[in-house]
C-alpha cells in the first residue's frame, strides 16, 4: 500500500513533502547489480521487514527533479544485536504502474482496492500485485492508473507472500 502510495505521488510530480509518513528509513546503498542492491538500513522499521515484501529504492539527490530509484522484493534479510540490519533488494523487471481496482471484483474482495501493475517491457507480459483476496480465475477486473485504464482477464497466481499476490492478467 506504502509503495502504490508514493509511486502515485512519484507520477503525479507531488514531490515528497509527505515521505516520512510513509515509513521512509535513511539508508546507505552497499553494492548494486542488474538485477537488485544491498542497504543497511539506519534504524529498525516497525513494523520488522518480511522476505518479499515490496520495497521502493528511492535516492535523495539535491538538485534533481526526477526521482531515481527502483521498485523490488526483500529477497535477503540480516540483522543483529550489535548493529544496523542490511537488506538485499530483488528489482521487479519492467515498468511499474500503481493503479487502483474497480468493479465487482474490487468490491466483492473486502481488501485495499490498490495493486501495482508490473509490465514486461520484452514479452508484453503483464503481473497485477494487489491483495491475494483480488484473484478470481478468468474474472475481468477494472483498473486506473496514472492517465490510463486498463481491464484484465486474471489467469493465474504467482509468488504470494503475506497478504499480498502477483497474479497473470491478460488485457482484455
Amino acid at each position: 500500500h506504502n509503495v502504490h502510495r508514493r509511486l502515485n505521488e512519484l507520477i503525479g510530480g507531488s514531490g515528497r513533502q509527505d515521505v516520512a509518513a510513509i515509513g521512509e528509513i535513511a539508508s546507505v546503498q552497499l553494492n548494486q547489480s542488474a538485477s537488485g542492491a544491498a542497504f543497511r538500513m539506519s534504524s529498525t522499521p516497525q513494523p520488522a521487514p518480511r522476505i518479499g515484501e515490496l520495497v521502493l529504492a528511492e535516492a535523495d539527490i539535491k538538485g534533481r527533479s526526477t526521482p531515481v530509484g527502483f521498485c523490488g522484493r526483500l529477497r535477503r534479510l540480516v540483522a543483529s544485536e550489535e548493529g544496523p540490519i542490511e537488506i538485499g533488494v530483488e528489482k521487479l523487471a519492467g515498468r511499474i504502474v500503481p493503479v487502483t481496482l474497480s468493479g465487482a471484483t474490487a468490491d466483492r474482495a473486502r481488501v485495499e482496492p490498490t495493486g501495482l501493475l508490473q509490465v514486461s517491457t520484452d514479452a508484453a507480459q503483464y503481473v497485477l500485485i494487489a491483495a491475494q483476496g483480488i484473484f478470481r480465475q478468468d474474472e475481468l477486473v477494472a483498473a486506473e492508473g496514472p492517465g490510463a485504464r486498463y481491464r484484465f482477464r486474471m489467469t493465474g497466481l504467482g509468488e504470494r507472500t503475506g497478504g499480498t499476490t502477483a497474479i497473470h492478467v491478460e488485457i482484455d
